[in-house]
C-alpha cells in the first residue's frame, strides 16, 4: 500500500517518491522489477535532482553481472560520477567514487586517489565519510593495517552522533577484536542506549549479544 502511494505522488512529480519507487523495485532483484526500477530513477535524475543522479549513478555502476548491458551501465555510471563531482561539492559522490577506485571497478585500481578523496570530507567532518575511511583501513584495503588510525576515525564519527560509528565500537568491544580492548559490560551499555532510542540495527545487535 505505501509504495502504491508512493508510484502515486511519483507519477505527479515527487521526486523524493520516485527515488524509492526505483530503489525499491531494483532491489526485489529480478530483471523485470530492475529494469522498471531504473526507470523511475532515471525520470528523477531527469529533473535535476542531485542525490537523484547519485541513485541513479550507483545503480548504473552495480548492474549484475547478468545484464547484458552491464558493463554499458558501468562506464555510464563512471562518467555521471565525474560529471557529478566535477559540478557539485558531494561528499556522498566522491566515497562512491573512491569505492570504485578501490575496487578497480569500471576504473583503474588507484587506492592513493581513493584515499585522497575519503580524506577530503573526513578532515572536513563528514562522519559517513569518516566511517567508509576507517572501515577500508581495518578492512586492509589501503595495503596497510593501521587499527589506530581506524579508530580515531569511527571515534570522530561517533562523536558527530553517528550510530553505525557507534554500533561498530560495541561490536568490537563485545568481542574484543580490531584492537579494541574487551568490555562486554560496556558494549552492552552503549548498544542497549542505541536501542532504547528506536535503532533497529542496534536492537537487533542487542539480542545476537545476548543469545
Amino acid at each position: 500500500l505505501a509504495l502504491a502511494w508512493r508510484k502515486r505522488a511519483g507519477m505527479l512529480g515527487d521526486v523524493v517518491s520516485m527515488r524509492i519507487v526505483g530503489k525499491k523495485l531494483i532491489d526485489r532483484g529480478t530483471p523485470e522489477a530492475r529494469k522498471i526500477g531504473m526507470i523511475w530513477i532515471y525520470s528523477a535524475a531527469s529533473t535535476g535532482d542531485l542525490e537523484a543522479s547519485l541513485d541513479l549513478a550507483f545503480a548504473m555502476t552495480h548492474s549484475p553481472d547478468s545484464d547484458t548491458n552491464a558493463g554499458e551501465a558501468l562506464k555510464g555510471g563512471v562518467a555521471l560520477y565525474r560529471e557529478i563531482m566535477a559540478g557539485h561539492d558531494s561528499p556522498r559522490a566522491r566515497r562512491a567514487f573512491a569505492a570504485l577506485l578501490i575496487d578497480g571497478r569500471g576504473v583503474d585500481k588507484d587506492l592513493a586517489q581513493a584515499r585522497q578523496l575519503l580524506l577530503k570530507d573526513a578532515n572536513a567532518g563528514d562522519p559517513a565519510s569518516q566511517m567508509a575511511l576507517a572501515q577500508a583501513i581495518l578492512q586492509n584495503k589501503f595495503g596497510k593495517d593501521d587499527k589506530a588510525e581506524a579508530w580515531v576515525w569511527v571515534r570522530k564519527a561517533d562523536a558527530k552522533g553517528d550510530h553505525q560509528a557507534r554500533e561498530m565500537i560495541a561490536g568490537a568491544m563485545f568481542s574484543g577484536n580490531d584492537g579494541l580492548p574487551l568490555d562486554r559490560r560496556g558494549a552492552l551499555d552503549m548498544i542497549g542506549k542505541l536501542a532504547a532510542a528506536g535503532d533497529i540495527q542496534a536492537g537487533n545487535d542487542l539480542a545476537w549479544y545476548l543469545c
